[in-house]
């Protein structure tokens, strides 16, 4: 696809020429009006090119969130807000407890199931603005803009709640997440601040089915 991409716009300027070349010689409506419906051809090829290297390059194939690249993306783009605007900013770093043994057990499609599942929850429990991105396996980073912690801590109780208490596919399955927040006001490395979320990750783990800070 990247190939195809790079020679598209190889493509581009020689079709450009060729036009050309045939308006100077050629003087006939009928032609403009060819050459008008080829490029409007050409401009939607382009855009659908652009739009599946877009979902290539920065989404998740299996839930649709965005993945790691797209997440550092955004995460630089929050944290430079904050340079100039007085703002909060909080991540939650979701794990889905016990995953292995969930794959273990009922094999990779039930476990893909229940990511898939686990992301649709999110998806309702979060508000619009708010970004879920794919960080590992089973691990989702949820970008909160103009949120403190105790805003995202009711975010993350909220989803905690709803994945406990929800229904999987599976009908014996009983799913958990252990949550972490990070919350900053003011700009830091995109490393550490991951780093910290990922800490209160683990602090919740401790215990599963909790929200650490």
């Amino acid at each position: 696809m990247k190939v195809m991409f790079y020679r598209f716009w190889l493509i581009l300027p020689v079709l450009g020429f060729i036009f050309g070349v045939a308006g100077y010689c050629v003087n006939n409506r009928e032609f403009w009006i060819l050459v008008a419906g080829l490029q409007e051809v050409i401009y939607i090829l382009l855009f659908l090119i652009i739009k599946k290297l877009y979902k290539t390059a920065l989404l998740d194939e299996l839930t649709q969130t965005g993945n790691r690249r797209y997440l550092y993306l955004k995460l630089y783009e929050e944290l430079f807000k904050l340079e100039r605007n007085k703002r909060d900013l909080s991540v939650l770093l979701l794990d889905i407890d016990d995953f292995k043994a969930i794959n273990d057990k009922y094999g990779h499609i039930i476990g893909d199931n229940v990511i898939t599942e686990v992301v649709n929850i999110m998806k309702e429990d979060i508000r619009k603005g708010d970004s879920i991105f794919r960080f590992g396996g089973e691990e989702f980073i949820t970008v909160l803009p103009d949120t403190g912690l105790k805003g995202a801590q009711k975010i993350a109780e909220r989803i905690r709640a709803a994945v406990e208490g929800y229904s999987f596919t599976a009908a014996d399955l009983k799913i958990t997440v252990s949550i972490g927040i990070a919350a900053t006001k003011k700009p830091t490395a995109i490393k550490t601040f991951i780093q910290k979320a990922d800490e209160a990750m683990y602090r919740a783990k401790n215990s599963k089915n909790a929200v650490s800070c």
